[in-house]
């Protein structure tokens, strides 16, 4: 799938995007060897803390909804869409998930992922 496809679907800009088969090319722009072996695509929302957190993360999920068909196609498909969290220098968390999150996450089929580490 072209990632182009996922950001006009999606209606959301991309942090990072790669195309399964294209050449592959380092963050800081180097080409290197080889080729992507699959498409991979992913949008960043920037906060400095959990403050707000939960209502970001209702937020995107609303905006992930409305799109849910596509979104369905993909894991149905064989591809893997996810909504996932990433927290670095996280020193002490604690967040708890609206069943209405958790409900429109599950109707999408997507998975929920955290991963914190110093």
């Amino acid at each position: 799938m072209d990632p182009k496809l996922i950001t006009n679907n999606l209606v959301l800009s991309p942090t990072m995007t790669q195309k399964a088969g294209d050449q592959i090319i380092t963050p800081n722009g180097r080409k290197v060897a080889g080729t992507y072996k699959n498409t991979k695509w992913s949008h960043q929302i920037g906060l400095e803390s959990n403050d707000g957190l939960c209502d970001e993360l209702l937020s995107l999920v609303d905006h992930l909804f409305s799109h849910r068909e596509f979104l369905r196609a993909i894991n149905d498909g064989g591809g893997s869409a996810i909504v996932y969290f990433n927290f670095s220098n996280a020193e002490s968390f604690s967040m708890q998930i609206s069943p209405e999150i958790m409900e429109k996450i599950t109707k999408m089929k997507m998975s929920f992922g955290f991963e914190m580490f110093e």
